[in-house]
């Protein structure tokens, strides 16, 4: 295992030094206080970040091998909520560019969110965190479009 958690920190790290000399080709409009390039770096460096954390990890040693506890069966139907989540994100990114991104993006997040909490919640939970992806979805479109200079795809 942690010699898969090394491949994939070093992977992670050289992916991260691509992209980030890759993003000196985006273009920038000189009037603005943050570079178009600023929210790509600031992902990347979170990233890099993770991955040196994780390569580091790699190297201390196991504290308990054997308290590895068998999963339970809710634990082993996670596997097909990942295969429906790449599915819904595959149909997402398909689908800004037809309902544009605030809606694409809400849309996503909510599917995402109730695929994931499921059931067991009182509603008031479900409705002040979808409500909150809907003002993160608009935020973010608002720091693109306003400090960024960078136009997401819309219909509004």
């Amino acid at each position: 295992m942690k010699s898969k958690d090394r491949i994939a920190s070093i992977a992670l790290l050289t992916f991260c030094i691509f992209f980030y000399f890759q993003s000196n080709n985006i273009r920038t409009q000189s009037d603005l206080a943050l570079s178009s390039a600023f929210y790509p770096r600031l992902l990347l460096a979170l990233i890099a970040i993770l991955a040196i954390s994780m390569l580091i990890k790699s190297f201390l040693p196991v504290k308990n091998k054997d308290n590895h506890p068998s999963k339970s069966p809710e634990q082993k139907g996670n596997g097909k909520i990942v295969w429906i989540i790449f599915l819904l994100f595959t149909i997402y990114i398909f689908s800004i560019s037809f309902i544009g991104f605030i809606l694409a993006s809400f849309l996503f997040m909510s599917i995402v969110y109730l695929l994931i909490v499921g059931k067991g919640r009182p509603v008031k939970t479900h409705v002040l965190s979808i409500s909150g992806f809907l003002i993160a979805t608009i935020a973010l479109t608002f720091i693109f479009d306003r400090f960024l200079g960078v136009s997401l795809p819309g219909i509004f």
